[in-house]
């Protein structure tokens, strides 16, 4: 979902094929994610650089509650570290 004033992008939203789950991105890089069901929990990973460890172990720093919403409604503080 990009923004139609700047066209920069603000969401990346995705389904789980076969489940009734799904994710929203924000954020580029250091992106932040709304997790909706647990295949899409389960589904997800954290990379730093080229490697990759299990989604838990980055969940309590990337997980933001209504990130969608908040982006949506212009709310930049959903980024802050």
């Amino acid at each position: 979902m990009r923004s139609v004033a700047t066209g920069g992008e603000l969401l990346t939203i995705g389904a789980i094929a076969g489940a009734d789950a799904s994710y929203v991105l924000a954020g580029g890089l250091d992106s932040r994610v709304e997790v909706f069901g647990d295949a899409a929990r389960a589904a997800l990973v954290c990379r730093v650089g080229a490697r990759v460890f299990p989604f838990e172990l980055c969940r309590d720093r990337v997980v933001v509650a209504d990130l969608a919403g908040r982006v949506l409604r212009g709310d930049a503080t959903v980024l802050d570290p």
